[in-house]
């Protein structure tokens, strides 16, 4: 478990400032948010992990289209600082379904994103607990949904990455692992707690369906965040 506070990166060295602050008071994974026009270069990024030491800390980037870039950067600054990639926590967010969804489009195109998807998969092989995928189902909550819509949505979102990906030749043992679902929680705490629970089982389930080589490969990696409702 971890437990993350997200900061909108407007500013590189106050974002670095507010970062180093909020470790010292108990956070161990940070969200670094990113206008979705924000293109950063590799030293912005290298100045805002300034004195965040990768492997201690688990670093989510929020980044849109700029997801595939942010991840070759991140690599490279990670092997610069000689850290152990099986060590390193994280995720890049890649989510152009979500995109198509709240903004009625895809990044680019939907054969360019599902290969960008791809893509980000492959370049990632290396960092075993880096997810590059989302499925953002908070929007279902934060949109009005009930807990059962919640779960059905968030079900056909993931297999629509698991089938669309399968199709272009890459193995579930590759893809589920990669996939970081995001749930907004409501004040309703038991239903809650059994809410994720049955997530977990059905996911299960379902990627069970697509033949993973390893029962472990069927585990649900989960974000819980607090619904715009509360």
């Amino acid at each position: 478990w971890f437990v993350r506070q997200d900061i909108r990166v407007e500013d590189i060295k106050e974002a670095n400032k507010k970062a180093l602050d909020i470790l010292m008071k108990g956070i161990d994974s940070l969200g670094f948010v990113f206008a979705p026009d924000n293109s950063p270069k590799i030293d912005e990024i290298e100045s805002l992990m300034e004195n965040i030491y990768a492997q201690m800390v688990e670093v989510n980037f929020v980044c849109g289209a700029q997801a595939p870039k942010m991840l070759d950067i991140y690599i490279e600054l990670v092997k610069k600082y000689n850290r152990d990639l099986a060590k390193i926590h994280g995720a890049v967010n890649f989510d152009p379904i979500a995109n198509l969804i709240i903004g009625g489009k895809f990044y680019e195109s939907e054969e360019a994103d599902f290969e960008a998807c791809a893509n980000i998969i492959e370049h990632s092989k290396h960092l075993p607990h880096f997810r590059t995928l989302s499925v953002n189902a908070s929007y279902f909550k934060n949109s009005g949904s009930d807990i059962v819509q919640e779960l059905a949505y968030a079900m056909a979102y993931g297999n629509e990455y698991l089938s669309r990906l399968s199709e272009k030749g890459l193995s579930v043992d590759d893809i589920a692992p990669n996939i970081k679902f995001h749930f907004a929680t409501g004040s309703s705490y038991f239903i809650e707690i059994a809410k994720t629970r049955a997530f977990r089982f059905l996911w299960a389930k379902l990627v069970n369906a697509y033949g993973p080589s390893r029962a472990e490969y069927t585990r649900t990696h989960l974000h819980a965040l607090t619904a715009d409702w509360n």
